[in-house]
């Protein structure tokens, strides 16, 4: 029987009134409704010079791509409001609003500096398979202000909308992308350019190319490209997914056999027909919750004109929410301790319920609620989640205070604003909100909690968190609250109507699995980031989820922000220990170097790349005997290399977290960047397990490939499970090189929650010197009109040995198996999406094919055999079937 969970009610009055305000109040996710779409973000960066003539073609451009894409979905959509945000280090102006939940990082359409692989060509970053959004549309000042990009592009409003295609409905191009690909292909032993309508014509360029022919596949080689007719002698109509610059393409390609201008050819060999089956765009528009159902049918719109709101950035406002509940104080010794405390308290209660019996008391309310406390207690109990018998160390409390001091000295950036508010019983102020600078941290830090006791009044924490923040005459738009919380805790639907009447953003971490299941949603409804810790001390997500919050949210001050390199906890065996961490060339500004201990540490020595050493006796080294943790903070530059690392104890059977952050030297030398993404964030197991974790390696925006990365996932039960994410293209991984590595995670353990929470931990490297970094496009992108210097001097460079950590998030899991015996077998191996002929013999009648494997469940374990069917015909005749 699953505990009781006194949060279902709660979590039904939350939902109820998400429905009752979602029409016509703000969202952070872009909807559509009556047609029109409503929730667009397009973000400025701050390498953005200021330029308010920028933004008036901003709005020019997307008014007309407004009214093209009204017509291209047959009068179904349009878009109905924007929004601007502007980065903080523009001029303020009466008309620029403050931001709320708008983020650069987390806008849909960006406009920033040329990629060095797309220069100022759009493109869209797409994760997820057929049908799944993209992430963002990357845009650039000069494709609004060069006049030479519609020479080659074609009008901006059909660039714009075929970005759309990517961005909203996963569509992909219908061109070539490949660059070893031949631009043709072969169908009834004539040669065809590769195209989503077979009446498009075109040259085939250059001539001399275009005269070879491959010895497998009898098609030209890869040099010769197919170049459309801007003026097509037949009036083709689709599609905009191909060539959106031919002047009579007004429409995406359907299936409708009886409209040939608009036919999807689904022959060619290109990325929409690979990943999707061989669909038109239509038919998988008419899947997307936009169309399904015939939903937002064709309707006459007058006026297709976005009305547009401009935001401007603020600085960082974040008020520290703390649970310092009695259960805080609960140890992470395992199930021995637990039960001790446990039965001591129920123990108690029952006394004091004989003595009031025994009195002859009247205390209806008072025997209610010791009742329904002591069946609390019972369910409490026997929760999974707190009686592991894992040897962990020390409590929540503890590591509460030691990790958010350590965010407060070492991660959060200048300039920002902090407050810190704990709540049990009721609230307290520990710290008014403060700005932050070298004097003020050591102040804030020390008014971090470390004691715990009493309830969970989690809405005294939210009200009195939003009045901290009025008080201080700082804007509550914008501001961030950020909640970290082990409890179950009602709360009325007043609360969550200040947090959204206010503008704040919630960011949650759930501190174990019983935790409040609504987290998510409050993070969810307000732009928010979701975390889950365990009580498992040999993690160390507390310190990554706090760091995530900065990291993966900067404020227009990215030098400031810093780089997580490397954070895991040894479990010492031994009275010694060495080892190596390695600082890259693109880093090394205020770098800090901490070794955390749990019982006592005798001596920690750090030894540069040029032998210098750094003990106790250095000014670098500070021992915070309060936090058992000693600090490193090097100064000036840290020099690139391996730094070797001594830790002496006397007592070996204890843990020491080691974690290693710095800061960028060079604004114009990006530092290799890694950052976790979700599939969703929720799912139901006995309706759809299905879940892709993804990670995206970069420099300076360029793919990194051949790196080693791991995802590490906090499950319930049955301890952590890392996942190998690989840049591959099978699989979870859509695209090869990249630098997206994917993998679909399938062994989700039991759990006897309502809803169980995951948490994933995202580790990149390149020890083995095997990362390189590549130089040429593969987003997508629109199809120039002029393709002869495309996706040539294909050129890749050595990455620097490096380590990066990041925080994934977490998700969370309805419905979750019980035992062994309700875990499911249901998922089939993955679709092979790169299967191609290497080689053939005439004379020994044979085919050489190649592809790459995939596993027994998805692209889990191992197939146990493949079968391959030879059949006589066509694709078009239904392969895809």
């Amino acid at each position: 029987m699953k505990p009781r969970n006194p949060s279902v009610f709660v979590i039904l009055i939350l939902a109820s009134q998400f429905v009752r305000e979602s029409d016509g109040s703000p969202t952070v996710e872009i909807v559509l409704r009556d047609n029109g779409y409503e929730g667009i973000v397009i973000a400025i960066h701050n390498y953005v010079k200021e330029d308010t003539q920028l933004i008036q073609k901003i709005q020019d451009t997307f008014t007309a791509a407004s009214a093209f894409l009204y017509t291209a979905t047959n009068y179904r959509t349009y878009f109905r409001n924007i929004t601007l945000l502007i980065p903080l280090s523009w001029s303020n102006k009466p008309e620029y609003e403050m931001a709320t939940f708008e983020t650069f990082e987390k806008a849909p359409i960006v406009v920033q500096k040329p990629n060095p692989l797309h220069g100022n060509v759009p493109y869209v970053k797409q994760y997820g398979d057929c049908g799944v959004g993209g992430e963002q549309m990357h845009l650039t000042p000069a494709f609004f202000n060069d006049l030479t990009i519609p020479d080659n592009q074609g009008p901006l409003d059909r660039v714009i909308v075929h970005e759309w295609g990517h961005l909203r409905w996963g569509l992909f191009d219908e061109y070539v992308t490949d660059v070893n690909q031949s631009w043709f292909y072969m169908h009834n032993g004539e040669i065809h350019p590769v195209a989503c309508n077979s009446e498009i014509q075109g040259e085939w360029s250059p001539s001399a190319a275009c005269e070879r022919r491959d010895d497998v596949t009898g098609l030209p080689p890869p040099e010769c490209k197919f170049i459309p007719n801007q003026d097509q002698s037949q009036q083709v109509t689709a599609s905009i997914m191909y060539a959106q610059w031919i002047n009579t393409i007004a429409s995406f390609c359907n299936n409708n056999s009886s409209e040939p201008h608009n036919y999807h050819n689904k022959i060619p060999e290109n990325r929409q027909n690979r990943l999707c089956q061989g669909q038109s765009s239509w038919e998988v528009m008419l899947q997307h919750e936009d169309f399904k159902n015939n939903v937002n049918l064709p309707r006459l719109m007058i006026d297709t004109t976005p009305t547009f709101n401009i935001v401007k950035t603020g600085r960082r406002r974040v008020v520290l929410v703390l649970d310092t509940s009695g259960s805080m104080a609960v140890g992470c010794h395992g199930k021995r301790t637990y039960d001790i405390l446990m039965n001591q308290l129920y123990t108690t209660l029952l006394i004091v319920s004989i003595i009031i019996s025994m009195v002859f008391i009247t205390l209806s309310a008072l025997n209610d609620s010791l009742a329904a406390f002591t069946s609390d207690l019972n369910a409490l109990k026997e929760s999974p989640a707190l009686i592991s018998s894992s040897p962990v160390q020390g409590n929540r409390i503890e590591r509460l205070h030691r990790d958010t001091t350590h965010f407060i000295l070492n991660v959060i950036d200048d300039d920002s604003f902090v407050g810190i508010i704990q709540f049990s019983s009721d609230a307290t102020v520990l710290s008014e909100m403060k700005k932050i600078d070298y004097a003020s941290r050591p102040q804030i830090a020390a008014s971090v909690p470390y004691s715990a006791n009493g309830g969970t009044n989690f809405g005294a924490g939210i009200r009195a968190a939003l009045q901290e923040l009025k008080e201080s005459q700082l804007s509550l738009k914008g501001a961030s609250l950020l909640i970290i919380t082990d409890g179950q805790f009602s709360y009325t639907s007043d609360v969550t109507d200040e947090v959204y009447a206010s503008g704040v953003r919630v960011d949650t971490i759930a501190y174990t699995q019983a935790a409040e299941d609504s987290l998510r949603v409050l993070s969810d409804r307000t732009g928010g980031s979701y975390y889950y810790v365990s009580d498992d001390e040999t993690s160390t997500e507390l310190l990554d989820s706090l760091t995530s919050t900065i990291t993966d949210r900067p404020v227009d001050n990215y030098e400031q922000i810093p780089i997580n390199i490397a954070d895991f906890v040894l479990d010492l065996s031994n009275n010694n220990e060495t080892g190596s961490l390695f600082v890259d060339s693109s880093v090394g500004n205020h770098t800090v170097f901490t070794f955390t201990y749990s019982v006592i540490l005798q001596e920690v020595r750090l030894t540069s790349p040029s032998g210098d050493i750094i003990d106790s006796n250095a000014n670098e080294y500070v021992l915070y005997e309060e936090l058992k943790q000693v600090c490193i903070t090097i100064q000036g530059i840290a020099e690139a290399g391996s730094w070797n690392y001594y830790i002496y104890v006397t007592n070996s059977n204890q843990l020491v977290t080691i974690t290693l952050k710095s800061r960028i030297t060079d604004v114009t030398n990006e530092p290799i960047k890694v950052r976790g993404i979700l599939g969703r964030s929720y799912l139901n197991y006995m309706e759809d397990p299905t879940l892709v974790i993804y990670a995206e390696v970069t420099k300076g925006g360029i793919p990194v490939m051949n790196a080693d990365v791991l995802a590490t996932v906090n499950r319930p039960t049955g301890g952590p499970k890392d996942l190998v994410l690989r840049d591959s293209g099978s699989g979870g991984d859509i695209v090869n090189g990249d630098g997206i590595y994917s993998a679909f995670f399938v062994d989700f353990s039991i759990c006897s929650y309502d809803v169980c929470t995951y948490g994933v931990k995202i580790t990149a490297t390149n020890y083995n010197d095997k990362a390189t970094i590549n130089q040429y496009g593969i987003f997508s992108s629109a199809f120039p009109i002029n393709p002869e210097n495309t996706l040539e001097n294909v050129t890749t460079v050595s990455a620097d040995l490096f380590s990066r950590v990041a925080s994934g998030g977490a998700f969370d899991v309805q419905d979750s198996p019980q035992n062994e015996g309700d875990i499911l077998d249901v998922h089939p191996p993955s679709r092979i999406h790169d299967l191609k002929v290497q080689e053939t013999s005439y004379e020994n009648s044979s085919i050489v094919l190649t592809w790459t494997a995939v596993g027994d469940d998805r692209d889990q374990g191992k197939g146990t055999h493949f079968d391959i069917n030879i059949g006589k015909y066509s694709r078009k005749d239904g392969l895809y079937s």
